[in-house]
């Protein structure tokens, strides 16, 4: 499901912006935290930025970050379908730990090295 969902998402079919705000924290959590200050500013610059970002990251952690950047927004847009469709409503940090714990559960699953 995330694969279809990241490939919907650079097909730029997804139409959310909600909740930039776990990027931060997500991204920090994961050491990412370089990237802070090229994070996307709206949901249009989101697919740009994912591009430009793995440029700047050497290959053996590439494959990493972009599973964190599949799964952040994978956790944002299940976040909105909650609030449309359950009128529920988390908090940013809330859905970044979501993410983070849907990341840790991929990699012991798959028995990924945790990348520092």
């Amino acid at each position: 499901m995330c694969k279809l969902f990241a490939w919907l998402l650079v097909q730029n079919k997804i139409l959310t912006a909600d909740n930039l705000a776990v990027w931060e924290k997500v991204l920090d959590h994961y050491n990412f935290n370089f990237l802070q200050q090229v994070k996307p500013s709206d949901y249009r610059d989101t697919c740009a930025w994912w591009i430009q970002a793995s440029k700047t990251i050497d290959k053996e952690r590439r494959q990493y970050f972009n599973g964190v950047v599949i799964y952040i927004m994978w956790n944002i847009w299940k976040e909105r379908n909650r609030r449309i469709f359950q009128t529920m409503a988390a908090p940013a940090f809330v859905v970044a730990s979501l993410a983070r714990d849907a990341i840790d559960t991929h990699r012991l699953a798959f028995h990924c090295v945790t990348v520092p």
